[in-house]
């Protein structure tokens, strides 16, 4: 029986076909099971457009900091451009547009966090050995934490967020600084303790592994999964950018509203239609937003009650 083409469960039998068509059923599985997949590059099948997004990257912190762009990201080990101005990015250069639209990244956002995503924010992380006063007093190791924030335990097994980072520069071992991870720790519905979350510290209770993938690899994890990173030990910049999808009730970490109407960045909306989903910008909270007798309000309750938000669709 092919249940996606029964037509019972319309968000979801999308979403499925679609992944389905993109050869990721794979990946939906493994985000159900373990919390957590890593997409490779061959599937993502974008490898252009990795280079445009690690050039922006670092020309636009450059601007952020009137910094000079490094030479060569491949050996410089300089801390460069700190961990300040670091956020919102989507509107900074179209190949970050194309990436948040990307269909593989939508499919899987879709699948975990309803047919109605949206985008929450886009922070951007550049990692390099001498990473300056970086996490010092953990030794350049990041605790153990979730990215659903300010959401009290028991958290929910179903998705609320998810973080889908674009690898930029290769993720071969502990050496690179990765990210580690817990897989299934999205299923046990709270933040790690203190003890759990010092996990590099002899006899810590959980034991992370470290996540591995090529540059042009998605690496997607459940918002509610523990995870954290390693210090990078080898030379060379570990450049990842993490776009954080969220389900449409969630308040946004930036105010799409105000910034895409702003000089240039309307253009966006009539060169990429799909933003104005993606960006919430037809939900019709808050009020204030548009005010209360503003056609598009009305077009967001009727999206509101009438478009399903399944747990996995």
């Amino acid at each position: 029986m092919d249940i996606p083409a029964l037509g019972s469960v319309p968000d979801a039998d999308a979403t499925r076909q679609e992944a389905r068509r993109l050869g990721i059923e794979r990946h939906l599985l493994e985000m159900h099971a373990y919390g957590v997949t890593i997409v490779p590059p061959e599937r993502v099948g974008s490898p252009d457009l990795i280079e445009r997004l690690r050039e922006a990257i670092l020309r636009v912190l450059a601007e952020r900091h009137d910094l000079e762009v490094p030479e060569d990201w491949r050996t410089y080990s300089e801390n460069w451009g700190g961990r300040r101005k670091t956020w919102c990015w989507l509107l900074e250069d179209e190949a970050f547009i194309e990436a948040a639209l990307h269909p593989v990244a939508m499919c899987i956002a879709r699948f975990m966090c309803g047919r109605n995503v949206v985008l929450q924010g886009t922070p951007a992380i550049v990692k390099t050995r001498d990473g300056g006063e970086y996490r010092q007093d953990t030794g350049g190791y990041m605790r153990l934490h979730t990215d659903t924030h300010g959401v009290p335990s028991p958290l929910p097994e179903w998705a609320q967020l998810i973080n889908l980072s674009w690898l930029l520069t290769d993720y071969n071992g502990p050496e690179d600084g990765p990210t580690v991870l817990v897989p299934g720790s999205h299923r046990w519905g709270r933040m790690p303790r203190p003890d759990e979350a010092l996990w590099w510290e002899e006899g810590a209770p959980v034991q992370p592994v470290s996540l591995s993938g090529k540059a042009g690899s998605l690496a997607i994890w459940h918002g509610s999964l523990w995870h954290g990173s390693r210090p990078r030990t080898t030379e060379g910049m570990r450049i990842t950018l993490p776009f954080i999808y969220g389900r449409s009730y969630l308040q946004p970490i930036h105010t799409w509203s105000e910034v895409i109407r702003e000089g240039d960045n309307r253009g966006f909306l009539e060169k990429y239609p799909e933003l104005e989903d993606l960006l919430g910008l037809w939900h019709p909270y808050p009020t204030d937003r548009d005010g209360p007798d503003a056609p598009g309000n009305l077009k967001g309750n009727r999206r509101m009650i009438g478009v399903g938000d399944n747990i996995y669709a």
